[in-house]
């Protein structure tokens, strides 16, 4: 049997009585969602948890606790005999300049000094103390009768537990930025629901693998689904009837939009994006404050003061770094000069080009992914190959009439997501098209 000692983050641990109670409610049923199969106990200032498997990969990563240290417990009826079982416990442990920590909660006929003196000057027969700068240190807590030996303090996340802060909508694209924002998302106590807008091209594979890394390491006491919503209509559209400059931004306007009509639909509080101030086109400060109107649910946005380095940097503390997709943005459709001070009525001028039915379809027919499904073999049987990378878009989108519809087309592009998006909308005009 493992025994663990749990240490609450500051976030739990300063706040009033009142409020403390509630975060470690809400920090329980997420131990208890967890580890089903554990014994959980959470006093006022410190938590235990008693299973039957060494738990301290998981439990590193439940937020709320700001380090936790697995544990010998014992009992003692006497100051003699407390030293005597700490000896036996440490004796074997003990390296060469250690030292002896001591904590006490309880009434006792001894101070926590003596403790570590009495102790310290034991375990000083096998190896050398030193109080500065120890290789080793010896912890004892002691409750009342009871004091738990470690010597080893395990750092988790800290933060707020999930749930406490309310529910959010992370708008996940398979890349660094939104991965990361959703950790800290998770990690200031927001439960999260994840949404996808599949744009083209293979960007989903990575933002579901970075969805299941993140629920089965962070979200563990989390219950967020994967939402899907086929964007690539809108693309189209977007292609079709938006001047070059403002495509970006208008493609940005949608994802709000849309976001904002799904987090009423599951009765979410806010949105979560993995914007940084400057970072694109659309994430000047100016154009930001444009996108806010187009959502009446709160935008969260933890990487706004981040730098790209720095976002890189947490990817791969969390472990993320490795599996997230690292191309150019599939939302970028700026061939040349993306705006990057909107005028808000030229927008919503351009907004309100796009069929309104296929706005409310994407809204209306999002699904929930729970398993990707295998991706059928290319045909090679095809008429006519058309790099769309080699062609003006505009001029080919406006020109499909002229083609023949008997013959067999095979479009390409780099990043697959051109040829996504205007093959859907030829099939819907009866071609023949392998994408």
């Amino acid at each position: 049997m493992y025994k663990f000692l749990l240490r609450y983050s500051s976030e739990i641990f300063t706040k009033s009585e009142i409020t403390k109670k509630k975060l470690l409610k809400i920090l329980e049923n997420n131990l208890k969602t967890a580890f089903e199969n554990s014994k959980i106990t959470l006093n006022r200032d410190r938590g235990f948890i008693e299973s039957e498997e060494d738990i301290s990969n998981k439990l590193k990563n439940v937020f709320g606790i700001s380090s936790f240290s697995k544990v010998q417990e014992i009992e003692f009826n006497s100051f003699e005999q407390l030293i005597e079982k700490a000896y036996e416990f440490f004796k074997e442990k003990v390296k060469d300049n250690f030292k002896v920590i001591c904590k006490r909660v309880g009434n006792h006929n001894f101070h926590s000094y003596e403790v570590e003196k009495v102790l310290g000057e034991k375990l000083s027969k096998h190896k050398k103390v030193n109080v500065k700068e120890p290789e080793y240190i010896a912890y004892i807590e002691i409750r009342n009768n009871v004091a738990y030996l470690f010597d080893e303090k395990i750092r988790g996340f800290g933060g707020f537990p999930i749930s406490s802060q309310g529910k959010g909508l992370v708008l996940i694209s398979g890349g660094i930025d939104s991965a990361v924002s959703a950790f800290l998302s998770y990690k200031m106590g927001l439960d999260c629901e994840f949404l996808f807008y599949d744009l083209g091209g293979n960007t989903i594979d990575y933002a579901f693998n970075v969805y299941r890394f993140l629920i089965e390491n962070y979200g563990i006491s989390s219950k967020g689904k994967f939402y899907y919503v086929d964007f690539k209509e809108i693309m189209f559209y977007i292609i079709k009837e938006v001047k070059d400059s403002y495509r970006n931004i208008v493609l940005k306007a949608f994802f709000y939009k849309i976001a904002n009509e799904i987090a009423k639909k599951l009765n979410l509080d806010v949105i979560i994006t993995g914007e940084s101030m400057g970072q694109v086109s659309t994430q000047t400060l100016e154009n930001l404050i444009i996108l806010n109107s187009f959502s009446e649910k709160f935008i969260v946005r933890p990487l706004i003061t981040f730098t790209k380095e720095e976002i890189i940097s947490k990817a791969m503390e969390i472990g993320v770094f490795d599996i997230c997709y690292k191309g150019k943005e599939y939302c970028a459709l700026s061939k040349h000069s993306a705006i990057t001070k909107a005028n808000k009525s030229k927008l919503l001028y351009y907004i309100e080009k796009i069929p309104n039915d296929i706005i409310e379809s994407a809204i209306n027919n999002y699904k929930i992914i729970e398993e990707l499904n295998q991706k059928p073999e290319i045909s090679k049987n095809y008429d006519i190959l058309i790099d769309l990378d080699r062609l003006n878009i505009e001029d080919f989108i406006n020109n499909l009439n002229k083609l023949d519809k008997s013959k067999v087309y095979f479009l390409k592009c780099q990043k697959g997501q051109l040829s996504s998006i205007i093959g859907k909308e030829m099939e819907k005009l009866g071609f023949k098209v392998i994408f």
